[in-house]
């Protein structure tokens, strides 16, 4: 009766076992399992939510740092790797430990040799017994077993290694993640400013155009216009419009763009704080910067980790050419019924020496495979560091370019503004057409976008800067909030 019981017992298990499978893997299901792990797509903040998951306030720049770095979901991919790493050296740490399983099997059947020894290790052996014809056998056996490798070439030693450097590249591309995504956010929020910037010049434009328009209107009523200044004035005021939609359209594209990074959907809105900051550690040239990313990038732990692990899966190759021992123990019980007796028990142990002397050179295939491993991480090395180089070295001639743009735009912008001026005056006195009035305005209004995307553009420059030396990873210690209004200070300069 025990053994169909326990048939029974394994069939109503697989078959439930397949249903609870089927739900357990739907998708829905799935993220519904893990609610906590990022922030909700929907627009609605649940009281629940965590503090780095709404957005109903103004956002200082720290705070969408410390938003980002935890609610991107390339932050969030980086750091599951790290505890699939941290996982698995623990897993290659476990090689060093027994292994000990506890086991019961049910046997049924009528071979001679499984007669002879489970009656032997019941202990209930019958002399005079038939061989060639002993009967059904029937089993129960409890037991617990245990395994511990005693050497394997150093097998296990070498996989807890480069388990350690998987942890290493693990950590690093955390480090590049985090220096990305700040990078990437900052950049963000330079757009939303100068996006900001650019609805105010447009506004104003058409402040100013409107202005003149009413100005006209009326002398044209009073017959000291013309009708084709009108046309002009429309004309002109149909196109700051234009612009301004533009702009606003902009900034909106910004917004939605910051709001992805911080890992919301773009429809979700995202105010923020325009108080000034700076970088700070920023070095002046590029031989220094080069210095730093030597010692900061991330990139450059990665890869030397990955020359280190291929070295040691050379090494690993290499051992299976030597032998392998275990030792074995087990202690186990056996009867028909599950009656069991500790005087009937059994137990045996041993050391297995394994030494596999021909594979079909599928060692020294292995062997081959990894040595080309480490030759490519070799080749990897030499191109991120020329990657690196060159990534620096273009960050600081944008930086420069950038400088330059900010000179050149400081005058232009002082010129345009006294060019106006003057136009102004001639057009009030009758001596310049509005033509050239609208030229004027908006060469100054051109101007102005000009140092505004000039003065944006050596700011994210010089982010890119601190990227690409590597030290945005831990992006809070070297932001530093700059005097209030020292941003609109330069931009006025300009």
């Amino acid at each position: 009766m025990k053994p169909i019981l326990l048939f029974i017992i394994s069939f109503v298990l697989v078959s439930s076992g397949s249903a609870w499978c089927s739900d357990r893997y739907d998708y829905d299901r799935i993220k519904g399992d893990y609610p906590d792990y990022y922030c909700p797509v929907s627009a609605d903040a649940s009281s629940k939510e965590k503090a780095f998951c709404i957005l109903d306030k103004t956002l200082s720049l720290k705070l969408a740092l410390d938003m980002a770095l935890k609610n991107n979901p390339d932050t969030q991919v980086a750091e599951a790797r790290i505890r699939q790493s941290e996982a698995m050296l623990k897993r290659a740490n476990a090689a060093f430990m027994p292994v000990v399983n506890v086991y019961t099997e049910y046997t049924r059947g009528d071979f001679p040799s499984g007669f002879l020894f489970k009656t032997i290790d019941q202990r209930l052996f019958e002399n005079g017994t038939n061989f060639n014809d002993p009967g059904i056998i029937e089993n129960f056996e409890t037991g617990i077993s245990a395994q511990l490798s005693l050497f394997d070439g150093g097998r296990h030693m070498i996989g807890r290694n480069m388990a350690r450097e998987d942890l290493s590249m693990s950590t690093s591309d955390r480090l590049a993640t985090r220096n990305s995504v700040a990078a990437q956010l900052i950049n963000a929020w330079y757009d939303n400013l100068s996006a900001s910037e650019y609805v105010k010049i447009a506004e104003e434009s058409v402040v100013t155009v409107k202005s003149q328009l009413d100005i006209m209107t009326v002398r044209f009523k009073g017959g000291s216009a013309l009708r084709s200044d009108i046309l002009s004035l429309n004309v002109r005021l149909a196109q700051a419009e234009e612009d301004l939609l533009k702009s606003r359209n902009r900034h909106k594209l910004a917004g939605a763009a910051l709001a992805t990074i911080l890992g919301f959907p773009p429809d979700r809105d995202v105010t923020i704080d325009p108080a000034p900051f700076s970088l700070t550690q920023i070095p002046d040239s590029y031989e220094k910067g080069m210095e730093q990313a030597m010692v900061k990038r991330p990139e450059l732990t990665k890869i030397k980790s990955m020359v280190k692990k291929s070295r040691m899966a050379m090494d690993m190759s290499k051992s299976a050419y030597l032998p392998t021992a275990g030792l074995m123990g087990k202690y186990y019980v056996d009867d028909p019924s599950m009656d069991y007796e500790t005087d009937r028990d059994n137990w045996a142990i041993g050391v297995m020496v394994n030494w596999n002397i021909f594979s079909g050179f599928s060692d020294k295939a292995g062997t081959a495979s990894a040595d080309a491993g480490l030759r490519e991480a070799l080749s990897s090395d030499r191109k991120t560091l020329l990657t690196i180089s060159f990534d620096v070295k273009n960050a600081f001639l944008r930086r420069d370019e950038a400088t330059a743009r900010m000179d050149v735009s400081r005058r232009s912008i002082l010129m345009a503004e006294e060019n106006l001026a003057l136009v102004k005056k001639q057009y009030e006195g009758g001596s310049a057409t509005i033509t050239r009035y609208l030229e004027a305005e908006l060469d100054r209004n051109t101007a102005k976008i000009r140092a505004t995307s000039a003065f944006y553009d050596h700011e994210k420059a010089v982010a890119d800067i601190a990227r690409s030396i590597g030290i945005l990873s831990e992006p809070e210690q070297i932001i530093a909030h700059a005097p209030e209004g020292k941003n609109e200070e330069k931009i006025d300069e300009k």
